[in-house]
């Protein structure tokens, strides 16, 4: 076939050959070659980009290997160029092919996994470094991060108020805070720690959050609804989390019209490093 090229906007180049073909793997390929006279230099910069598409394989339809369908314009792969005619005229040879992971039936691809995480703050008073202190100690914490002076701290009255089991003696007003905290709590131990960093201004850590998810296809959405907050395991290749669990936490889904499937997005939350979410409550 011989004509003008529109794409380029030049009046002396014309196409030779333009063919489209399927590989051995059913993957889509354009042939485009044309000449063209001029300088070296001119001819080359009128071809087109590597990644660009052309006018001429646009909406190619293709099924993969998998049989899945696939439909996009075709991108320029490789540029070819010869010359003739003692060097005024170039035969150039543009090859295209299939854009990269294009995925035109999603659904086909269901069901599929992902892991997100999720960022937000706790009272240093929570942290598993310091479950196992006592509760003398956590008392004495929880009056800190609430605002309570020292002298609140070894007042007999508030002592009492507080549930603390301390005696009148270690609580007496005008001791020390520090000699109180050195009678009921050993020196060098994480309760000590704790005390030291609540004054020191840390009152907080940050805590990191797990969700997983997994989108399927299904003819209803009941089954999403019914086992809302509930402690069960997400299905896929979720990872061992040793003496945690998952809580099932959410579900989205969407029906495009004249669909006859659900598409369902479900959500766990995995619980915290310092415990389990309780199956008495979920």
């Amino acid at each position: 076939m011989n004509e003008p090229i529109k794409t380029y906007g030049t009046q002396d180049a014309v196409i030779e050959t333009l063919s489209l073909t399927t590989s051995i793997d059913n993957t889509p390929s354009g042939t485009l070659i044309y000449t063209q006279t001029g300088t070296w230099r001119k001819v080359m910069s009128l071809v087109p980009e590597l990644g660009t598409r052309s006018e001429y394989f646009q909406n190619v339809e293709w099924k993969d290997a998998s049989g899945n369908d696939h439909r996009a314009d075709l991108i320029l792969k490789n540029i070819l160029q010869t010359s003739t005619g003692g060097g005024t005229a170039f035969k150039i040879t543009l090859t295209y092919g299939a854009p990269d992971l294009i995925v035109e039936n999603e659904d086909a691809q269901l069901p599929s996994y992902s892991m997100a995480t999720e960022e937000g703050t706790a009272s240093i008073l929570l942290h598993p470094r310091y479950e196992g202190i006592s509760e003398d100690a956590k008392t004495i914490a929880k009056a800190l991060l609430e605002g309570k002076s020292r002298n609140d701290l070894v007042n007999p009255c508030w002592a009492q108020s507080g549930n603390m089991t301390l005696t009148d003696a270690q609580a007496g007003t005008g001791v020390p805070f520090d000699v109180v905290i050195k009678k009921i709590i050993p020196a060098g131990s994480r309760a000590e720690e704790l005390i030291r960093k609540i004054e020191s201004g840390i009152r907080e850590y940050k805590t990191f959050g797990v969700v997983w998810q997994e989108t399927t296809l299904k003819s209803g959405i009941t089954s999403a609804l019914t086992t809302l907050a509930t402690v069960s395991t997400p299905p896929g290749p979720n990872p061992n989390v040793g003496k945690r669990n998952w809580l099932y936490v959410g579900a989205e889904a969407t029906k495009e019209k004249g669909a006859a499937k659900w598409k369902i997005t479900r959500k766990w939350k995995l619980s915290d490093a310092a415990a389990k979410w309780d199956k008495d409550l979920y």
